[in-house]
C-alpha cells in the first residue's frame, strides 16, 4: 500500500463561471472524478471497500454562484508532469469549465483567509457598515466583513478572525444585513483575492 508520504498532491485551479453556477457541488465532484478517470493518470486512492480518489476541493460554492478560481487538489501515487495533466483535464472536464492552472505542491493548503465576492442585483445601504462590525476584526485589525460599491455591484471582502478559521460566510452576512429576509434574484461572483 502506498504510504501518504510518497503521494505528489497537485493544485488544480478552475474557473466555475456562466452555465457551470447550475452544477451542485456533489455534480462538480462527480465530474471531476470521472474527467480524472478517463485521464488515465495514476491518482491515490483511499483504503477500504469503497475506494476512492484522492481529491479535495475548497469551500463548496452554494448553487447558482459563480467563481472565477477554484481550487481542487488531487494525490498522485507517482509524478506527473503538471503541463500534460492541464491538457488532458481540459479535453476531459465539462466544457463549462475551464482549468487554469496546475501546479505540483508541498501539501494541500489550508483554506483562504479572505474572500472576496461581486454580488449584484442587491441594494445595500451605507447604514450597513455599522451591522458589519458586529463581525469582528481580523488578527491585522481590519473588518471581517465589509463592503464597498462599484459599477453597481456590491464587493464584500471577508476575512477570517484568526489563522485556519474561515471567514464568516457571505449567506450569513447577507441575513444579518437584511434581517433575516434577503432578497431574491441576486448574482454572486467569489472574485480571485490577491495572491500572498
Amino acid at each position: 500500500m502506498t504510504q501518504a508520504a510518497e503521494l505528489t498532491t497537485f493544485q488544480v485551479e478552475f474557473s466555475k463561471l456562466g452555465e457551470a453556477r447550475f452544477l451542485s457541488h456533489l455534480d462538480l465532484s462527480r465530474s471531476m472524478e470521472f474527467a480524472l478517470r478517463r485521464c488515465r493518470v495514476p491518482m491515490a486512492f483511499s483504503s477500504g471497500f469503497h475506494p476512492r480518489p484522492k481529491i479535495h476541493f475548497e469551500s463548496a460554492l452554494p448553487l447558482g454562484w459563480e467563481s472565477e478560481r477554484e481550487c481542487m487538489w488531487l494525490d498522485f501515487e507517482a509524478d506527473y508532469p503538471c503541463r500534460e495533466l492541464h491538457g488532458r483535464l481540459e479535453q476531459t472536464v465539462p466544457s463549462c469549465l475551464n482549468i487554469l492552472r496546475v501546479q505540483r505542491v508541498g501539501k494541500r493548503s489550508n483554506s483562504s483567509e479572505t474572500r472576496i465576492y461581486q454580488v449584484e442585483g442587491l441594494c445595500v445601504k451605507n447604514e450597513a457598515h455599522s451591522q458589519l462590525a458586529a463581525f469582528g476584526k481580523s488578527q491585522s485589525g481590519e473588518p471581517c466583513a465589509e463592503f464597498c460599491q462599484k459599477d453597481g455591484a456590491q464587493i464584500f471582502t471577508l476575512r477570517s478572525s484568526a489563522p485556519k478559521e474561515e471567514p464568516p460566510s457571505l449567506k450569513k452576512v447577507l441575513k444579518a444585513l437584511y434581517e433575516g429576509e434577503v432578497p431574491e434574484n441576486f448574482r454572486v461572483t467569489r472574485l480571485v483575492e490577491a495572491r500572498q
